[in-house]
């Protein structure tokens, strides 16, 4: 109770629940903050991306995650395109296009969720990387909507069956 006090003096107002945790319930963060996405390695990915600007009048809207900007779209470490799906995977084809969608949930304002499945990111590699939502629309404009760091943590747990 004493350090609970310390920290409460140290760290500002808390109450008591704060620290106490209730079933066996936990609650994990959205894998979006800010224009950051956080995915962990073999766990499948959910990012819901909101007002990344108008996707009226779309032919494709891409979802691309690089090493580097300047590397190929077939180089790509992750590319999904909302017609297709999944298309390449740490720079290969992907085998399995139902993989990785993107899902328009309001297409004025651009709010989309980018799905990825646990085979898929099973085989990312830890590190820091890139991405982009980039919009091709029927006229034959493409506008990047938004852009931002994707990371990829390393999962504790790799057997799970």
């Amino acid at each position: 109770m004493k350090e609970i006090n310390r920290l409460q003096a140290s760290w500002g107002a808390w109450s008591k629940t704060d620290l106490i945790t209730t079933g066996t319930t936990v609650t994990v963060a959205s894998a979006v903050s800010g224009s950051t996405i956080t995915a962990i390695r073999g766990d499948s990915l959910s990012a819901a991306l909101e007002d990344i600007g108008s996707l009226v009048g779309y032919s494709k809207v891409y979802f691309t995650v690089k090493g580097d900007k300047a590397d190929a779209d077939t180089s790509a470490i992750i590319q999904i395109e909302k017609t297709v799906g999944l298309k390449y995977i740490n720079g290969a084809a992907a085998t399995t296009a139902a993989n990785g969608s993107i899902t328009i949930n309001d297409e004025a304002t651009g709010d989309i969720t980018v799905a990825l499945d646990e085979a898929e990111t099973a085989k990312l590699s830890p590190g820091g990387y890139q991405y982009d939502v980039q919009v091709v629309r029927m006229a034959g404009t493409v506008s990047t909507l938004t852009e931002g760091t994707f990371n990829v943590s390393a999962d504790v747990t790799r057997a799970v069956t």
